[in-house]
């Protein structure tokens, strides 16, 4: 059985789906199994955001830890 699922909770597409497909303005920027697509530096590239990834121990499955942005200096 296949279904393709639209997910934007990154956990999630790695808890449950054994392919993951990323997009970037519409377009495939990668796919593949999540532990092999799911990295700090693909989130970071495709969305913008600073991402932990590390792996579940009993699963092996990627869980991804978002990073706060740093704090900004306002300009006076």
């Amino acid at each position: 059985m296949t279904a393709i699922v639209a997910l934007h909770d990154l956990n999630l597409a790695a808890m449950f789906c054994d392919t993951v497909v990323v997009l970037q303005r519409g377009r495939v920027t990668t796919a593949g199994a999540p532990v092999d697509v799911l990295t700090s530096e693909l989130i970071a590239e495709v969305y913008g955001v600073r991402a932990h990834v590390t792996r579940d121990g009993s699963s092996g499955r990627p869980t991804v830890t978002f990073q706060p942005r740093p704090p900004q200096l306002s300009a006076r």
